[in-house]
């Protein structure tokens, strides 16, 4: 079986947790669907216990999906790319060092330039680059051992920002040139991770995530004006709540989504969903008992959310403006299936990639589209 994207949830500060293959279901039956909005299973290469956990696109012929495959006979978890030319997905080799490797996000330019982040050996920094023929390791970035990367966007080739973090939150740019940190606010949490990072313009640029404190795990939103990094108060359910889904559609309009837990012993995993009108960030009702992983945004009346709604079944959650609504996933059983990236790409069609088990006998990777119009 792959290693599950799913990890430990209390406590999330231990870097060990994101080792851990969970198999946890919520107690709930998954809550009803509406009609199929269109959405199709696209055939990917069968990659035995691969997963994808990002997906992004310069165009409908570029498109890039990443994650982790493992490999048993070295009892590795390698890095993992395939790259959609319009017609076919096909696997791209992507070096990898010692035997942890897990890419956690892509952004692509153009089909000569694209960059994957994640984690590496040690649970230090995966940084890699794509030049139009192979991927190559990054090694002199100023970022190393306990830097792990989770987020990455970019405005151009010239404007690039990763994020992530250990026992501080972590942020660092692209000039086209050199890859420079940028210091963000520190809590002074025992921990920080900023797992997404998305942008409006140079000027406009939002980093999200948690950070550990005395009272528990709760949402750390920053915001880049262009100079300097300052944290955005977010709404807090509960004393534990954090943030792993980001999308910024315009400046009046960004959002967030995790999750929150209730009280202990039990600790109810309940979805967390924020938006950003321009002025603040307020709570967005979503339907219970689902587990949201990505977020993206195409207007005011238009957005999508996906992640799994219990039992490890794919969700597909639509915004119209006015409520989010889960529409009919077109994975069904027998065996687990998720989703935990999405995108969208210039003509407007969205992919969303994860992982399923066909046959009900193993994992491996998972894309999906939705065509424009």
């Amino acid at each position: 079986m792959a290693l599950r994207f799913r990890q430990v949830r209390r406590p999330l500060s231990k870097a060990t947790s994101f080792l851990v293959p969970i198999l946890l279901a919520l107690a709930l039956a998954p809550p009803r669907a509406a009609a199929s909005s269109g959405w199709e299973v696209v055939s990917s290469p069968a990659v035995p216990s691969g997963e994808l956990l990002a997906v992004g696109g310069s165009s409908p012929t570029d498109v890039w999906a990443v994650g982790s495959w493992f490999k048993p006979s070295t009892s590795s978890f390698l890095s993992l790319a395939m790259h959609w030319d319009g017609t076919k997905w096909r696997l791209a080799f992507t070096p990898s060092e010692g035997d942890w490797n897990q890419f956690r996000g892509v952004a692509v330019l153009s089909p000569t330039n694209a960059w994957a982040v994640g984690i590496g050996n040690n649970y230090s920094t995966l940084l890699e680059h794509w030049d139009g023929t192979s991927w190559t390791l990054v090694q002199n970035a100023p970022f190393g051992a306990g830097t792990p990367l989770y987020g990455i966007t970019a405005l151009s080739a010239t404007d690039v920002w990763v994020s992530g973090g250990g026992s501080t939150p972590f942020v660092a740019h692209w000039d086209g040139l050199v890859w420079r940190e940028v210091p963000t606010v520190d809590l002074g949490g025992a921990y920080s991770i900023l797992y997404k990072i998305a942008a409006v313009s140079s000027n406009d640029v939002w980093a999200a995530g948690f950070v550990e404190t005395r009272l528990g795990e709760q949402t750390l939103v920053e915001h880049w004006d262009g100079t300097k990094w300052t944290v955005v108060p977010s709404p807090h359910p509960n004393s534990d709540d954090y943030i792993r889904s980001l999308t910024a559609v315009s400046a009046k309009d960004v959002w967030l989504g995790g999750e929150w837990f209730g009280d202990a012993p039990q600790y109810t995993e309940h979805p967390l969903v924020e938006h950003w009108d321009g002025t603040t960030w307020s709570l967005v009702k979503s339907p219970p008992g689902t587990d949201p992983w990505d977020i993206v945004g195409l207007s005011a009346t238009d957005a999508w959310m996906v992640g799994d709604q219990g039992f490890y079944v794919t969700l597909l959650e639509h915004w119209d403006g006015s409520a989010w609504s889960i529409v009919q996933s077109p994975v069904g059983g027998p065996g687990d299936s998720e989703l935990n990236g999405a995108t969208k790409l210039t003509d407007g069609t969205l992919w969303a990639v994860g992982s399923w088990e066909p046959s009900g006998s193993g994992d491996q990777p998972l894309t999906m589209r939705l065509a424009s119009g």
